[in-house]
């Protein structure tokens, strides 16, 4: 007696389908749920982008003698609005405000700075984007975004 099961077994093309689509939707969910997570991604640090370069023009705006810009007054009028226009949490975001240690007009490295030092403001702003993709980035991704300006005469 002559088995024949084992050639057929070979030829048959009866569960082809099933065992390439086992194969390959799971990798083409990750590559679509990848392309989403990077959108939102970029989405959320060109609001950032946006927001820092906001406050920081706002922060070198002259003023008054009965008003001033501070950082407190510049997070919660400037960049509060920007992030919950793009459906962020406004408490999520760090917001830092600070004179820059070299002048904005001054390449790197600053040898003979321009006197007298023009008053500029750096804005930096980080958000923590959480996603767990099964434990691959447990802690989410910090999203950072930096804005500069310098006041004019």
């Amino acid at each position: 007696m002559k088995f024949r099961w084992p050639k057929r077994l070979f030829k048959e093309t009866a569960g082809q389908e099933i065992a390439e689509a086992a194969v390959v939707l799971p990798v083409l969910f990750l590559l679509i749920f990848g392309i989403l997570w990077f959108a939102r991604a970029y989405s959320i640090y060109s609001t950032l982008e946006r927001a820092a370069n906001a406050a920081a023009l706002a922060g070198v705006q002259s003023n008054c003698s009965t008003c001033s810009t501070t950082s407190v007054n510049v997070k919660t009028t400037i960049v509060d609005p920007i992030i919950s226009a793009a459906h962020l949490d406004p408490a999520g975001v760090i917001f830092n405000m600070s004179l820059p240690n070299t002048p904005l007009n001054c390449p790197l490295p600053c040898a003979n700075p321009p006197s007298p030092t023009p008053y500029g403001v750096v804005v930096d702003l980080s958000y923590q984007f959480g996603f767990n993709l099964n434990g691959l980035i447990p802690g989410g991704l910090t999203i950072k975004a930096e804005g500069r300006a310098l006041q004019e005469n």
